[in-house]
């Protein structure tokens, strides 16, 4: 760990002031794009084993392989959630891909939404959480209401949320950190960020929420991706992990707790 000191000192510093302070922090973390069972698989669970983490995970339904709800291990370590259909961009070609965007009518994509949520319950059955992720984190607003149609009450993206009104049917959680940089393709999948910007962007949140009046407590999430992550990707994301539970102040909270699924039934493997 002496190595990374120069690297960790900003959300180590941060972190002491929340301790200074006497407040806590809440972390928590998304993993999106799972179709089949692979070691990446078990590497990313390995990692929610070590620190004793449950992570939402998000599936493609209409890409998942046969027997995949038999085949992942330890199931207590995370919560199943629906990502898309096929995960196929049906914007034009110089917009901003997106599976639910504004190019098809809200009838047609609710369908489609509807049709990956038959395919989830068929697969998972009560381990299925109704929560709903879109694939490239975009949706229509106007189709947040076939979700609630359909029975979702989660809704996770990405960046910052608009704070729902109390008693809202759909809660809105937002991943704020993806680890991976995208535009540095490597040969074993995506590079991952170095950590001294995961931990300097995970300082500047935790700054931000301490700061607001009045202080802040809403959670920082953390969006992995397993397929396009190698041992070294996991390597990195496990130190800034180890930093947070090493201050004391920092709690990783269980996607069901956050979008209102306490104690949502984990299917054991």
């Amino acid at each position: 760990m002496a190595q990374h000191m120069s690297d960790l000192a900003p959300l180590r510093a941060e972190l002491k002031q929340w301790r200074a302070e006497g407040r806590r922090a809440r972390f928590w973390l998304r993993d999106d794009d799972l179709t089949q069972m692979s070691p990446r698989v078990e590497a990313m669970v390995a990692v929610l084993e070590r620190f004793g983490i449950r992570a939402l995970l998000a599936i493609i339904p209409g890409l998942m392989a046969d027997g995949l709800a038999n085949a992942l291990p330890d199931r207590s370590r995370y919560v199943i959630c629906q990502h898309g259909l096929r995960h196929t961009n049906h914007e034009a070609a110089d917009a901003p891909k997106a599976e639910f965007g504004g190019a098809r009518s809200a009838a047609v994509a609710v369908a489609d939404i509807g049709e990956g949520q038959r395919l989830m319950h068929a697969a998972f059955g009560p381990s299925f959480a109704p929560i709903f992720v879109p694939p490239w984190n975009r949706m229509a607003t106007g189709l947040r209401a076939g979700l609630i149609g359909l029975g979702f009450q989660g809704l996770s993206a990405y960046g910052n949320e608009k704070a729902a009104p109390s008693g809202a049917a759909l809660a809105v959680v937002n991943a704020d950190i993806d680890v991976l940089n995208w535009a540095e393709p490597d040969a074993q999948g995506v590079a991952v960020l170095p950590l001294a910007d995961i931990c300097r962007r995970a300082a500047d949140l935790l700054s931000r929420r301490r700061r607001s009046d009045p202080p802040s407590t809403r959670r920082i999430g953390f969006l992995t991706h397993h397929l396009a992550m190698d041992s070294a990707a996991w390597e990195v994301v496990s130190i800034a992990i180890a930093e947070t539970l090493d201050a004391g102040v920092v709690d990783w909270v269980d996607p069901g707790d956050l979008f209102g699924l306490a104690g949502h039934a984990p299917q054991q493997g």
